[in-house]
């Protein structure tokens, strides 16, 4: 069934409005994670009704004019241009459709080879997480890693990536392990070990609750000869002066 003409104006017009509305994604430079920029400005596009664009022509709708189609890809491809730093802008200026700049993109940045499969896989065996470093914070990078791994076709499995993440835990954690390890019979859960590390960090937290400084009052006498007047001094316990 063929849109009639005036729900495409209904539709440019909500377009219009999803593209008034504020959404930031952070500039992809070439060097920040582009796995999850990518990600960050696909969900965009879906926001603003744009996301066909990245199907290319050969997948435009039957239903859309040739006309509209050349207005959802310039409106697609300006919200990703919008989205890149000026040395990446460089690299792909010559690109003028959507799809054709999305596919560029993966190209020069995220590349499927064995050396890059091999460096990743590397990093991922040797993150250790440094004492006092937050579970969140480690986590992040971690499953950053995992996810490049994912998008070049390396999947690891359930358990290995479970006991990868044990094995990164700094030596203060040796404990927490060694009873994760003796309380689970069967295979290891990625989710339960993350479930469990943040539970622990928790339980690890000092209590916030602070014990008020003592004041102990001391009656004495004074030094000086032929002098009976009694003197007092206040001792602070728990914190100098």
């Amino acid at each position: 069934m063929k849109e009639t003409l005036g729900e495409r104006k209904v539709c440019k017009k909500e377009m219009a409005k999803m593209m008034n509305a504020k959404f930031k994604v952070e500039k992809f430079t070439g060097h920040n994670n582009v796995v999850l920029w990518k990600l960050k400005v696909r969900d965009l596009l879906v926001q603003q009704r744009l996301h066909k664009a990245l199907d290319g022509a050969n997948k435009k709708p039957t239903s859309m004019t040739d006309s509209d189609w050349e207005d959802l890809n310039a409106q697609a491809l300006s919200t990703i241009k919008l989205c890149l730093a000026d040395e990446v802008l460089f690299n792909i200026v010559e690109e003028n459709t959507a799809a054709g700049l999305w596919e560029k993109l993966e190209k020069l940045y995220m590349t499927k080879s064995l050396t890059n499969r091999i460096y990743l896989k590397r990093q991922l065996y040797s993150v250790r997480m440094k004492e006092g470093t937050k579970v969140a914070k480690h986590l992040n990078v971690f499953n950053t890693l995992i996810c490049q791994l994912s998008y070049r076709e390396v999947k690891i499995q359930e358990e290995d990536k479970a006991i990868t993440l044990l094995c990164s835990l700094p030596k203060s954690w040796d404990h927490f392990v060694t009873s994760i390890s003796l309380s689970i019979a069967n295979s290891l859960k990625f989710e339960s070990i993350v479930g469990a590390l943040l539970s622990e960090e928790v339980r690890r937290k000092p209590s916030t609750e602070t014990t008020a400084p003592k004041a102990i009052i001391a009656r004495g006498q004074s030094k000086e000869r032929g002098k009976n007047k009694g003197v007092f001094q206040i001792k602070i316990i728990g914190k100098e002066m």
